[in-house]
């Protein structure tokens, strides 16, 4: 009951999550991606910036300064699934947003697999390592459910000689 409690009284960061009223606003934050959000901190302020899926207008307008990305959330839909990945913790990315005209967020979305096999006599240790290309831990969820990767070691013949999952994120 006590960790429910502390949740509770965590303050939550306030949300952008629209596009300006005015047709012309003096300075704005479009992202890379489609749809998602981010978690900004300017100092010890937190801010959480939205797109949701669909949104027309990307630009969200931030107070002009310097930001550091803490935490990311990419969306897609494909067919009737929506993906999303999730990522946080160091490298912070800098991000400096502009007093006039547009800010881009560029977020380079691909992912670096690592894959460790070490003999030691009959055994195998397998380890794993998934991470976004600029070196934050991620996990990726579909629906909402966070994914299992699964694993098969094969033979030559292509007999299975054992399975199991990955922990990553």
């Amino acid at each position: 009951m006590a960790l429910i409690g502390w949740l509770k009284a965590q303050k939550l960061p306030p949300r952008i999550d629209s596009a300006p009223t005015e047709k012309k606003p003096a300075a704005w934050v479009e992202p890379s991606f489609g749809s998602g959000s981010v978690v900004l901190q300017r100092g010890d302020r937190l801010l959480r910036v939205v797109w949701p899926l669909g949104a027309r207008d990307q630009r969200r307008v931030l107070p002009p300064g310097k930001y550091r990305l803490r935490e990311l959330r990419i969306e897609r839909k494909k067919g009737e699934a929506i993906w999303f990945v999730s990522s946080s913790g160091p490298p912070y990315q800098p991000l400096q947003v502009s007093a006039k005209g547009l800010t881009k967020l560029t977020i380079d979305d691909g992912l670096v697999c690592k894959l460790n096999v070490k003999p030691k006599g009959e055994k195998l240790t397998i380890g794993f390592k998934m991470r976004a290309e600029r070196g934050h831990n991620i996990t990726l969820f579909k629906n909402g459910k966070r994914v299992v990767l699964t694993y098969r070691v094969l033979d030559a013949k292509g007999k299975q000689l054992a399975q199991g999952t990955m922990n990553y994120g």
